[in-house]
């Protein structure tokens, strides 16, 4: 028992790290955007930004307001406003399709299409803390799986095998018979 919660809270650090991967690339990411349309406090915007994603669906609304707000408040105009707008949509769309199942399915060794439908169907069942809990409760169940699945093939007796049907055929009247060999007797 000490063991599966040992592995649980692995599993659960893989996740932060994950996260926090994540979050690294997706601060790259708003940074360089931001400075390519020009964002006043780019810099600044980018790193908020970027570390906000750690937080799913929190920080895409959060963020969101940041470099608009930037914006606004520098005197830019409704196209920076936009473009901004289209940096974080865009953002959003690579991180929860590409970017987040892949770090996080690496990670928690798992399939990224397992942490996408983890999370899509946390989300649905269970709203915002089903989008936070999908893909760790996703890679626990896995482990556990792995680890009972693991401990029965090592406890099953070596070299005995499950028994194999004998082939059949079909008789006159209908009836199946096992099939015999050209040269043995019938």
């Amino acid at each position: 028992m000490l063991e599966l919660l040992r592995d649980v809270i692995v599993t659960l650090a893989r996740y932060v790290r994950g996260q926090a991967v994540k979050a690294l690339w997706m601060t790259l990411y708003h940074v360089l955007a931001f400075w390519l349309i020009g964002l006043p406090w780019w810099w600044l915007a980018g790193f908020v930004v970027g570390a906000l994603t750690a937080l799913p669906m929190v920080g895409f609304i959060v963020g969101s307001i940041i470099p608009i707000a930037i914006v606004i408040g520098a005197g830019g105009g409704l196209n920076q406003a936009l473009l901004a707008l289209a940096v974080m949509i865009v953002g959003q769309a690579v991180e929860t399709f590409y970017v987040g199942p892949k770090i996080l399915g690496r990670e928690l060794d798992i399939s990224p299409l397992l942490v996408f439908a983890a999370v899509v169907v946390g989300t649905i069942f269970f709203g915002p803390p089903g989008t936070i809990f999908g893909a760790p409760v996703a890679a626990v169940a896995v482990m556990i799986y792995r680890k009972r699945k693991n401990r029965l093939a090592a406890t099953s007796p070596a070299g005995i095998s499950p028994p194999v049907p004998a082939e059949t055929t079909a008789g006159s009247d209908g009836n199946t018979r096992p099939k015999t060999s050209p040269n043995s007797r019938a």
